[in-house]
């Protein structure tokens, strides 16, 4: 009954100050309606909460509401209060000085079992590169007509530094070499 109350509450703020589009305005306020009569999301709401503060608040909209705005697939709704966020966490701010060498970036991409997450890849190119890594974005997941069936290909961006000098072209494909190979260890190809 709390969970459904300050979903309620939630959803009244949230068409209250127009968020989302028309149709999602009215998804939510049906929304808000339907969990006022005990129908809500089946039971598919949860309210966020950290050292007693309410954090927000998310659930799934009822599929009969889905089914009346045209909206073909689940439908999730959340709001956060980020400033309660903030204030609930023990954020402890780093600085560190500007880097006095260049960074050297490449991209790869593999292709790998549908079912292998993308964490597992990340992780495993961190530890083959080692230190000079800085950062790993993936920036591309593609299924379709040039992988094969129950393939994908992941893409990563991956930004090399080292704090004591400017990295050299052979220490960047050395680390690169060491990434692909640790990868190809378990099954996973560079893509052509």
């Amino acid at each position: 009954k709390a969970v459904r109350d300050a979903l309620a509450a939630a959803v009244d703020e949230a068409i209250a100050a127009g968020k989302g589009s028309a149709d999602l305005q009215a998804a939510m306020k049906e929304w808000k309606e339907n969990m006022n009569e005990g129908e809500g999301t089946r039971d598919r709401a949860a309210k966020l909460t950290a050292g007693g503060k309410e954090l927000g608040f998310l659930g799934e909209v009822h599929p009969d509401v889905q089914e009346n705005y045209g909206i073909g697939q689940r439908t999730y709704v959340a709001e956060l209060d980020f400033n309660t966020f903030e204030a609930a966490s023990d954020l402890v701010r780093v600085y560190r000085h500007l880097p006095r060498f260049p960074a050297s970036t490449r991209d790869l991409a593999f292709v790998c079992e549908r079912a292998i997450p993308v964490l597992r890849l990340e992780r495993e190119i961190a530890r083959a590169v080692g230190k000079i890594l800085e950062s790993i974005s993936l920036f591309d997941v593609y299924e379709g007509s040039q992988i094969p069936d129950g393939m994908k290909s992941v893409a990563f961006n991956l930004t090399l530094r080292s704090a004591e000098r400017t990295l050299t072209d052979e220490e960047a494909d050395s680390a690169m070499k060491r990434a692909i190979a640790a990868l190809e260890m378990l099954g996973i190809h560079l893509r052509s």
